[in-house]
């Protein structure tokens, strides 16, 4: 009698690891969409933004605080929005973090129509910055 392994298959594990990956890939925030596009290591955020710009229409990217490149885009049937970027400024108290930063565009920039979220970016190493992306 021929023994059946209960393990699942590699290819069945490589499946649902690939499904995975794509799923924490895009990340829907109302109606703008971000995509992590990796490490911006030598990247400067024109290069991260110029990136962004050839895989999506109308995106906005640039190197967070962890330094990874992220693109911003208007989410399918929002095309007759674009992106627009505010400078808020950096922290009086020093630092900036992500959180903080999005909070303060989602007030400064509320509702669906405007759909505001913000990142820290570097302005001039080690001092961060907070943008908001919101819809215009």
């Amino acid at each position: 009698m021929k023994k059946v392994s209960s393990s699942p298959s590699n290819a069945s594990l490589l499946f649902l690891f690939s499904l995975l990956a794509v799923t924490m890939l895009v990340e829907v925030k109302g109606q703008i969409c971000s995509e992590n596009y990796g490490s911006c290591d030598g990247r400067t955020t024109p290069d991260c933004n110029k990136f962004c710009a050839s895989n999506r229409p109308r995106g906005n990217g640039s190197c967070d605080a962890t330094d990874y490149c992220r693109c911003f885009y208007p989410c399918a049937g929002r095309g007759d929005k674009k992106l627009c970027k505010y400078y808020v400024g950096p922290n009086p108290q020093g630092g900036c973090s992500d959180e903080d930063c999005d909070s303060t565009c989602s007030q400064k920039f509320p509702g669906s129509d405007q759909d505001g979220h913000g990142l820290c970016q570097a302005v001039e190493y080690p001092n961060l910055a907070c943008y908001c992306i919101h819809l215009c």
